[in-house]
């Protein structure tokens, strides 16, 4: 027994269905919205928790880094202080050996001027004693003839005087 209705009621009946179908169907999208809100709002929070933990990991990586170039730095400002140190020896070193050369060079420039001047001097002084000689040598020969020139003409008045005598006697 089929129940019939009129057409008013199975137009209400047919609108009751729409609406509750309606009503099912809004109640299921808004679930599915929902739904894919939480999925969204879980993938976000996993995607947060994944850059946390990445930005963790990269913190402790930084971190490593961080200490390791640390301890090459201080291995390095070592190693450039010995390199420093050892360049300043070495400059010293060549420094001090450049003013011993100078200074020998210096030293040697003196002595070779007070040998100069010494042979100077003594060249000068052998030239006084030459021309002294000489002048006295010439004094001499000068004194020697004058003396030859006295005997003789010494001899000559003699020689004249004994031959005046000799006249004057005779």
């Amino acid at each position: 027994m089929a129940v019939l209705f009129s057409p008013e009621e199975e137009e209400r009946r047919e609108r009751e269905e729409t609406e509750r179908m309606v009503k099912l169907y809004a109640i299921a999208a808004r679930e599915l919205q929902r739904n894919r809100e939480l999925e969204a709002e879980n993938l976000y929070l996993q995607e947060q928790l994944r850059e946390i933990e990445l930005s963790k990991q990269q913190h402790a990586a930084d971190l490593q880094d961080k200490n390791r170039l640390s301890r090459l730095l201080e291995h390095k400002n070592a190693f450039q202080e010995r390199v420093v140190q050892r360049r300043e020896a070495e400059f010293n070193s060549q420094k001090k050996e450049r003013e011993e050369r100078i200074n020998q060079l210096i030293s040697r420039k003196r002595a070779k001027e007070t040998l100069l001047k010494l042979m100077y001097y003594l060249f000068t002084e052998e030239e006084q004693i030459q021309m002294f000689h000489a002048v006295d040598a010439r004094k001499r020969e000068e004194e020697e003839r004058r003396k030859r020139e006295d005997a003789e003409m010494r001899l000559k008045l003699d020689t004249l005087k004994a031959k005046l005598d000799a006249l004057k006697a005779s």
